[in-house]
């Protein structure tokens, strides 16, 4: 999946006034609208959440104007940094040309929002021996609820990808 700006625009409200013919797209990723890929950096496009309040003095017509552009980036983003708050996630090694480096990356995330839904997938990593399945449901949770809560899209789908086992930290090893 890649990165994309793309915007999408909010469903016409038809109180609204006729858009000016100076508004363009803020967006020129050559990237597919929809879908985002990052780390916890970051990477992805957007969805939109918008409306209008009404307001004393405006006719009726509501209060604020405009909109509110959700790119998928920043929900790329939302995804991550929720995987990192369970203790028991982590990231993935880093390498170098194949080349495993010292310290770990961060977790994978690739999503897709469509209007006001989301889909997401995860790639982590679980220390060893820990019950690869519970940490995947934890982190399911904890995406399904940071997103819902930071952006009010619905999240449809969170697929969770356990590409490495972690190891215990040396002290913890046992020889035999």
């Amino acid at each position: 999946m890649t990165d994309a700006g793309q915007a999408r625009p909010a469903t016409p409200d038809p109180n609204d006034p006729p858009p000016t013919p100076h508004a363009t797209s803020d967006s020129t990723s050559d990237d597919a609208p929809g879908t985002a890929s990052g780390a916890v950096a970051g990477g992805a496009s957007g969805g939109v959440a918008g409306g209008a309040a009404g307001g004393v003095g405006d006719g009726g017509r509501g209060g604020e104007r405009g909109r509110t552009v959700i790119r998928d980036r920043v929900v790329a983003r939302i995804v991550a940094e929720a995987a990192a708050e369970v203790d028991e996630s982590g990231g993935l090694t880093r390498t170098v040309l194949g080349v495993p480096v010292p310290g770990r990356g961060p977790v994978r995330t690739e999503v897709r929002v469509h209007g006001d839904v989301v889909t997401a997938r995860v790639a982590m990593s679980v220390p060893y021996p820990l019950p690869v399945r519970e940490v995947a449901r934890r982190v399911r949770e904890s995406v399904r609820g940071r997103v819902a809560e930071l952006t009010g899209f619905t999240v449809r789908q969170v697929d969770i990808d356990v590409d490495e086992l972690g190891r215990p930290a040396a002290g913890d090893r046992t020889l035999l």
